[in-house]
């Protein structure tokens, strides 16, 4: 996937809001910063003297769109699926995209080091953005097909192929209700059926529950969405053992007045182990 997902989609079912007052006023920025209270945790024993302090997870700068149009990711990810080592460093990942309105035409990335990659130079990749009738219809790098997206007579996304090599290897499709709200997720890879997501929604069409079930129907993860009299996601509840797709635990929001999320608490085995705060400003000179 070469658009990066930002921390709420791997940790949570939600994409995150930012607040009003900087968006009123065009240009501003967003900085995440995360930190870590996980002490057992494989992937931080090591680094003992990091738990407890907070580290830079990203920094994002958007247009007066709020269209992300500069980013630098300092962590792989996800903080709990990485070593801590590379916790407050330089950034792993660079962006940088165009816009034209609400069509995004290119975007650059340097790749300045990996977790599976340390010390690699500096890798370069550039992608472009075709559309057809407002719709993205593809997504290319070096002339080459990377992603494909296909939609029905409402303008719904159906399908998203991923390719490798010309080749499409992994295919998602989609389904929805009445409302527009997407039902069902299901990916084959590249043929067979691989997993099936399906979503559960309240009177008001908010989604409460997402379950995910294997090739054979067997249930592999149950993330359930908690709301406050207003509708605001306040807890999302997973299963244990579905840690491998960031459902297990618990995550509990925190908003500011405006009714925007600042703060995120997660929780395993009720125990605090992660926590990313994020503030909205001016861009940095």
């Amino acid at each position: 996937m070469p658009t990066r997902s930002r921390f709420l989609l791997l940790l949570t079912l939600f994409v995150l809001s930012i607040g009003s007052a900087c968006r009123e006023k065009g240009k501003y920025a967003v900085t995440v910063y995360f930190t870590s209270y996980d002490s057992g945790s494989w992937r931080t024993i090591d680094c003992p003297e990091k738990l407890g302090k907070k580290f830079m997870y990203s920094y994002e700068e958007f247009n007066a769109d709020s269209n992300v149009v500069f980013a630098e990711y300092y962590t792989d990810k996800d903080p709990r699926s990485g070593s801590c080592g590379y916790w407050g460093g330089k950034p792993l990942q660079i962006w940088q995209t165009k816009w034209r309105g609400k069509e995004k035409l290119s975007a650059k990335v340097d790749y300045i080091q990996t977790l599976i990659n340390v010390g690699r130079a500096y890798r370069h990749a550039q992608y472009s953005y075709q559309y057809r009738d407002g719709l993205l219809v593809r997504l290319l790098s070096k002339d080459q097909t990377v992603e494909a997206y296909d939609y029905n007579d409402h303008k719904q996304m159906i399908e998203k192929q991923e390719y490798y090599n010309k080749t499409a290897q992994r295919t998602t499709r989609y389904s929805y209700n009445n409302a527009g709200k997407k039902t069902t997720e299901t990916i084959f890879c590249p043929s067979r059926l691989y997993t099936r997501d399906t979503f559960l929604y309240d009177k008001n069409n908010r989604l409460i529950e997402q379950k995910r079930f294997d090739s054979t129907g067997r249930l592999m993860g149950d993330r359930q969405i908690i709301r406050d009299a207003t509708g605001r996601s306040v807890i999302g509840k997973g299963n244990e053992d579905a840690d491998w797709a960031g459902w297990d635990g618990e995550t509990r929001y925190y908003y500011d007045r405006a009714g925007y999320v600042t703060k995120e608490d997660y929780y395993s085995e009720g125990k605090l182990k992660l926590k990313f705060e994020l503030i909205t400003g001016p861009l940095r000179n």
